[in-house]
């Protein structure tokens, strides 16, 4: 089996590696933002390693409280994080599983 990984995520800095390759962000520092009259709050989250950043709202209603609505969730990534279009998209798990390994000294 080759043990490769495409050009775009070998060259990647160190710091996204991380990121990408244990596929999580580490989120030490957040902003919120209350929106009393939508009875929601807004969780603004900063990666230490990478600097991707994650919005997420959060519902007040008595319902439906602490509840994160999945679909007004965004991430923003930092310059060069993301494959380019047309470059073959996501990582692999292969390449996940060599750039992990590597990561390890191996």
């Amino acid at each position: 089996m080759a043990r490769t990984v495409r050009p775009f995520f070998a060259a990647l800095p160190a710091e996204y590696r991380e990121c990408r390759v244990t596929m999580r962000h580490r989120y030490d520092s957040h902003n919120v933002i209350e929106h009393k009259k939508d009875k929601e709050l807004e969780v603004i989250e900063v990666c230490s390693v990478c600097g991707a950043q994650r919005t997420q709202i959060l519902d007040l209603r008595d319902r439906f409280y602490g509840q994160i609505k999945p679909s007004r969730t965004r991430m923003r990534h930092p310059q060069g994080y993301l494959a380019p279009a047309h470059s073959g998209g996501w990582m692999t798990v292969e390449e996940r599983g060599v750039l992990r390994m590597a990561r390890l000294g191996y």
